[in-house]
């Protein structure tokens, strides 16, 4: 599933929707794309969120930006993004965050509660240069995620710490894309 706000990088999340459905169609789901003309788009994305083994959470120069109100979108509990990446973060789904351009992960202590978790999450990075290969690349590990591991019957020791070296924070999970194994698609 791709989470992005429409006022921030749409064409990022389009190139990535591309790329990802050349390679494994219509597994991806992106909400302009995905549901149908005249479907409830609430339950729709509640279903997505619900079913989505890797969430790519498409991050911009605008994705923490004040609404009308003055307030920052993502602190409004009734958010979409906020709603889609805490969910995805609750049922221990991958979650991806897709920087583009020269944006950054937000620190931990800029995010709500319940998406401070996503600043610990390893990041990819779509520049504005190189967005097809990015892109491309990106969808390679992506797919490679949803394939299920061969079973090993003599597995190693788990893997430290992973460094996310962008920030120098460390994620205690042991890696944060091996954990979602036994979701559906």
């Amino acid at each position: 599933m791709i989470s992005y706000r429409t006022a921030d990088e749409p064409l990022a999340a389009v190139l990535i929707d591309q790329a990802l459905t050349q390679r494994i169609g219509a597994r991806v789901f992106r909400d302009h794309r995905s549901i149908p003309p005249g479907a409830a788009y609430p339950a729709e994305i509640w279903t997505a969120v619900g079913q989505c083994r890797v969430l790519a959470v498409v991050i911009g120069s605008r994705w923490l930006e004040r609404g009308e109100d003055g307030r920052r979108r993502i602190d409004d509990p009734k958010d979409y993004v906020r709603r889609e990446v805490a969910e995805a973060l609750r049922r221990e789904a991958v979650v991806v965050p897709i920087l583009v351009g020269d944006s950054e992960l937000p620190p931990a202590g800029e995010l709500p509660l319940e998406l401070r978790g996503l600043a610990l999450c390893q990041y990819r990075t779509l520049r504005f240069r190189d967005a097809v290969q990015d892109a491309d690349r990106l969808a390679d590990e992506l797919v490679a995620m949803l394939d299920e591991p061969a079973t090993d019957p003599d597995p190693a020791p788990a893997a430290p710490s992973v460094v996310n070296n962008f920030h120098g924070r460390v994620d205690v999970s042991n890696g944060v894309f091996g954990i979602v194994k036994h979701y559906q698609a």
